[in-house]
């Protein structure tokens, strides 16, 4: 998965949405034990939207719930991999945009909810 300028992998999209908000290494958390898994590509190409825009804008503040938002991201995974197989490039780059769009909504709502989540607090043992 790719957001910006930061790409994130993992054997589930919870998994590579924690590897894209993770620094360091890209795959670094990806737990190797459980059988082999594919390597990471060593050099990508981007190609701009359509419309030749490339100008970058932040996400908006989350308005969705994180399970609203995984739903969304499903579906566009679902339209991406339709457009991969209809071999049109201008719907893969519109489906592409799409994923990467709710991702990085995601990413900024996982963000937020993780800042704003109450503390737990101990209770006395007896």
């Amino acid at each position: 998965m790719t957001y910006g300028d930061n790409t994130g992998y993992g054997k589930t999209l919870s998994d590579a949405l924690t590897d894209l908000q993770t620094p360091g290494d890209v795959g670094a958390s990806i737990d190797t034990s459980g059988g082999s898994t594919t390597p990471p590509p060593t050099s990508t190409s981007t190609t701009p939207p359509p419309g030749g825009s490339t100008s970058t804008t932040s996400a908006p503040p989350p308005s969705k719930s994180i399970d609203q938002l995984l739903s969304e991201l499903q579906q566009a995974y679902a339209a991406l991999n339709a457009a991969y197989n209809s071999h049109d490039q201008s719907k893969i780059g519109a489906a592409q945009a799409k994923v990467n769009e709710i991702a990085g909504e995601l990413a900024a709502a996982q963000k937020s909810s993780s800042s704003t989540a109450p503390k737990p607090t101990p209770s006395p043992s007896r």
